[in-house]
């Protein structure tokens, strides 16, 4: 069996060979195009050939081999709508040494980087294990995790793993006294899971109590929709990522305000500070809280009447405020829950009772919030809920002086595969999908879907030469997507267009650009990745 290195090497030289044989090609068939003409054929082939150099584009450091056979086509089209003429030729020639030049250095940079360039490669895949006996849904289960945690290693057993696993779905049905087989993996059991879902055909609260005995992420009723599995996977993602809960304390003392800061930013939370009402909506324009802290009395306001100017606008109706103060009268927490609080804290408080609350009260927003705007088939963002992101990362990065990158993309296909196959696998080949965008963004990335197979991503702070890549190598994994039970005829893939937003550019400008790529993507043959930056 080869080493790793003699595979990696084999594997550079046949890229060497394959992408100086390819260019030698295209441009004798340039030059056979300038000097003579060529058939429909021979223009399909040329075609072909620079979309093959486009494709090689992989990765982060090959973008400048796909940018240059994107403006090759560019150059092309424009010489066959126009009149032949001097100037057309020698710029077709041009841009034809310009891709030969981005070719060079691509493959003078050696190409050992290139795997570890795509973020998730290196992950260890994850250990998945479903435990039952009821092998109908089981395998019903195991095709579906299969689609929307790619790279997962995915088992079906009716015995208990001898090790602990990283998601393990338990199906209670088939234990007569779980308690007593299954103590190993109970809360700091010696096999406790990393994460752990509890399966049952029964929905009474008994069966439910042993779920939560088990400290069980989820409990689901078999056989589980695909859909409901999607917006779970989203959420035991969401969790292990964990990103931070954002905090917005209002307070006009900053000594104090700035010690339970502390206190919250310690345990993992993102914490800003205001000093009275004006400074707090620029904090909530900035920030997005998911719960906000309100000193009751400051100096010349009242924190009863902050809240209910919060209560007023339906943007914040659903955030949770919780009051901190030395108010001991029962009146004065009566009416602060009055006036829209979730919670009254006293001061002083203990550190890890703030933490605990404060958590909590949180974690339920985000968790609330999410199934309101959660398409309910993916698992992602809905169509109003990712425009409504693009708003804010916009504001935050122009103030942060960050780029900020937006991407249509949109599934190739679509219609036919779901008029061949069925909606049901369309279903799947959506999902896995946004398994996969999942997996390979950040936590700090926005997923939606728009419409159909038509997505809108959100990436902040990311270069353009970086977003281009990162596409490009989503487009690559997902051309790997196994439908089961399926073969396609073609591997499936997506069309998208990335753009950059520009320092006074409008949203529904920035959203114009991003769609004219993602149309020429489309139009010169699909299954890539077009940029639109000028």
């Amino acid at each position: 069996m080869a080493s790793t290195e003699e595979n990696t090497g084999k594997g550079q030289a046949g890229i060497h060979e394959g992408l100086s044989s390819t260019l030698d090609d295209l441009r004798a068939q340039i030059e056979q195009y300038l000097e003579k003409g060529l058939d429909p054929v021979g223009h399909e082939r040329l075609l072909h050939r620079i979309g093959q150099l486009h494709d090689t584009g992989a990765g982060w450091v090959a973008t400048g081999v796909r940018s240059a056979a994107q403006s090759l086509e560019r150059l092309y089209h424009e010489y066959q709508s126009s009149p032949p003429e001097a100037q057309g030729a020698a710029q077709l020639r041009q841009g034809v040494d310009h891709l030969a030049q981005a070719i060079a250095h691509f493959l003078a940079s050696g190409l050992e980087h290139l795997t570890g360039a795509i973020p998730g490669v290196a992950q260890p895949p994850e250990n998945v294990v479903v435990i039952s006996t009821d092998m109908v849904s089981a395998e019903l289960l195991e095709i579906e995790l299969a689609l929307q945690l790619p790279g997962a290693h995915v088992t079906v057993q009716a015995g208990l793993p001898d090790q602990s696993v990283d998601l393990l779905f338990l199906d209670l049905d088939d234990q007569a006294a779980p308690f007593v087989a299954l103590s190993d993996f109970l809360p700091n059991g010696a096999r406790a899971p990393a994460r752990l879902v509890c399966l049952s055909s029964h929905t009474d609260i008994a069966t439910r109590l042993v779920a939560a005995r088990f400290n069980a992420q989820a409990f689901v009723h078999k056989p589980i929709h695909p859909g409901e599995l999607a917006e779970l996977i989203a959420r035991l993602e969401e969790e292990r990522k964990h990103a931070a809960y954002r905090i917005l304390i209002v307070d006009d003392e900053p000594d104090i305000a700035e010690y339970y800061a502390e206190i919250l930013r310690e345990a993992g939370m993102a914490v800003a500070l205001a000093n009275g009402p004006v400074q707090m909506f620029e904090k909530i324009a900035q920030l997005n809280p998911e719960l906000i802290v309100l000193d009751l009395y400051m100096l010349g306001w009242s924190g009863l009447e902050i809240a209910s100017v919060l209560r007023q606008q339906p943007a914040y109706m659903g955030v949770p405020i919780v009051f901190l103060s030395s108010e001991h009268a029962q009146s004065k927490r009566l009416e602060a829950m009055q006036r829209g609080a979730d919670d009254f804290l006293v001061k002083p408080i203990e550190p890890d009772y703030l933490v605990a609350a404060i958590r909590t009260r949180a974690s339920r927003f985000r968790l609330l919030r999410e199934q309101h705007t959660r398409d309910a088939l993916t698992g992602v963002l809905g169509r109003q809920a990712i425009l409504q992101l693009l708003d804010i990362e916009a504001v935050r990065c122009k103030r942060n002086q960050q780029p900020l990158a937006v991407v249509m993309l949109d599934i190739d296909r679509m219609q036919q595969i779901n008029q061949a196959l069925g909606h049901q696998s369309g279903d799947q080949l959506l999902r896995a999908l946004c398994a996969l965008l999942r997996q390979r963004l950040r936590v700090s990335d926005g997923i939606g879907r728009i419409k159909g197979g038509l997505f809108l991503l959100v990436l902040p702070d990311i270069e353009q030469s970086d977003a281009l890549g990162l596409i490009e190598s989503l487009r690559l994994r997902f051309g790997q997507t196994v439908l089961p039970g399926h073969r396609l005829v073609q591997p499936p893939g997506f069309s998208a267009g990335v753009t950059i937003k520009r320092v006074s550019e409008t949203i529904p400008a920035l959203l114009e650009r991003a769609e004219n790529a993602l149309h020429q993507a489309k139009t010169a043959g699909g299954n890539r990745v077009y940029s639109h930056f000028e």
